[in-house]
């Protein structure tokens, strides 16, 4: 009779231990759900994304073509990455455009949270920016059109742990190609 006690409580506390390491994994998998975990330079524009006539004018991690969003916040991403683009002649005005792509992955979706809204802010504030659309979040979990007399349309968006800011010489083309970097980040997390 003792061994059958014995017997049963080993059994319970098998059972017991592997439930309670069921229930821990499950609580981890809805605290990372949406996690971007791979590398952001996968979702990055490329040349091919891109109206035939651009080339690539810078492509790195160098903090110098990087945005606020990269250097501002307390908490700065693990991950961070731009790449710009150019067509035509800087010396003619008209004809020149400007297409760049920066992604930031932060630690965690807190983080990103927490560094979006001050950061874009702090660039509408001190950087004298106006908000072109920041009425509606068209891309991702938050977004907002910005832009500048002389400057690009900037997007700025959230998605999960990721926030991003694309710009060209038209909110249009801003918006077109955000929603395919939008597009990328999504499908890997599907």
């Amino acid at each position: 009779m003792k061994r059958k006690i014995i017997f049963l409580s080993i059994i319970v506390i098998l059972i017991s231990t592997s439930f309670s390491g069921c229930l821990e994994n499950n609580n981890q998998n809805q605290n990372n759900k949406g996690m971007i975990t791979t590398s952001i330079i996968e979702y990055l524009l490329t040349i091919d994304d891109l109206p035939k006539g651009f080339k690539e004018l810078y492509n790195g991690s160098d903090r110098q073509v990087t945005s606020e969003f990269s250097r501002y916040p307390v908490d700065k991403p693990v991950e961070f990455y731009s790449r710009g683009f150019s067509k035509g002649n800087s010396s003619n005005e008209s004809g020149y455009e400007i297409i760049t792509c920066e992604l930031n992955k932060f630690s965690s979706i807190e983080d990103a949270e927490n560094a979006y809204t001050p950061t874009i802010e702090y660039l509408i504030s001190e950087g004298f920016f106006d908000v072109i659309d920041g009425s509606i979040n068209v891309i991702g979990n938050e977004s907002k059109g910005i832009t500048r007399e002389g400057y690009s349309k900037f997007l700025s968006f959230r998605i999960y742990n990721v926030i991003g800011l694309l710009s060209s010489n038209t909110y249009t083309t801003t918006l077109e190609l955000s929603q395919i970097v939008e597009e990328r980040i999504l499908d890997s997390i599907n």
